[in-house]
């Protein structure tokens, strides 16, 4: 088998979502998507744009974090508030960060949880 060949492990049948979610407080770091949406059991490369969420992305890969992911409302907002954000999204594993030859940015992500958004806390990392 080629070295450069990575797997992923993915959740099983074993592994109940209360033992990884046990552990998330009461608020998380959330990455605002544009015309996309994670589900629950979903494994899925995004295309990573901006810069904060490049820094979300990469922070959460390297602490081994979960995030909340929501839809955008309107996709050319590019700096999405509170109101620009669908109420429901989904807690989420991400995989592995990517960096592609033509400077792009994609992260292989899991979705895990559905979760309603109560209020955004703060909007700097």
């Amino acid at each position: 088998m080629d070295d450069a060949m990575s797997f992923f492990p993915l959740m099983d049948d074993n592994n109940s979502n209360d033992d990884i979610l046990s552990d998330l407080a009461d608020s998380f770091p959330l990455l605002a998507l544009r015309n996309l949406v994670v589900f629950p059991g979903m494994v899925m490369p995004i295309s990573i744009g901006r810069k904060s969420s490049l820094e979300l992305v990469k922070t959460a890969e390297r602490e081994n974090l979960l995030i909340g992911t929501v839809t955008q409302k309107e996709a050319t907002e590019e700096h999405p508030k509170e109101n620009d954000l669908y109420r429901l999204g989904t807690i989420a594993k991400v995989m592995k960060v990517i960096e592609l030859p033509d400077d792009t940015v994609t992260a292989l992500i899991q979705g895990i949880e559905r979760f309603q958004l109560n209020k955004v806390l703060s909007y700097e990392p």
